[in-house]
């Protein structure tokens, strides 16, 4: 067991059986259900989810995005403008 809540005559507890710091894996996973224990399920902060930049996504023109549509548009040629 890595978590458990203990309820007791005097409210209940969150109980932790693991050492974790911010680069674990199993911390960040539990991470966001200890928040949301804690807040009774209001959400604090910022959910953030970060996109790796490939080289061919900027150097190459092959699709573009059309901003009135909302898709991808590969017909026209490159470069996109």
């Amino acid at each position: 067991m890595l978590l458990g809540i203990h309820r007791g005559a005097d409210g209940e507890a969150m109980v932790q059986t693991m050492a974790a710091h911010d680069r674990q894996r199993h911390a960040r996973l539990l991470r966001r259900g200890q928040l949301a224990w804690l807040t009774r399920g209001v959400h604090v902060g910022h959910d953030r989810h970060y996109l790796s930049l490939h080289v061919d996504d900027v150097l190459l023109a092959n699709y573009c995005w059309d901003v009135s549509e909302h898709t991808v548009d590969t017909d026209p040629p490159p470069p996109c403008g």
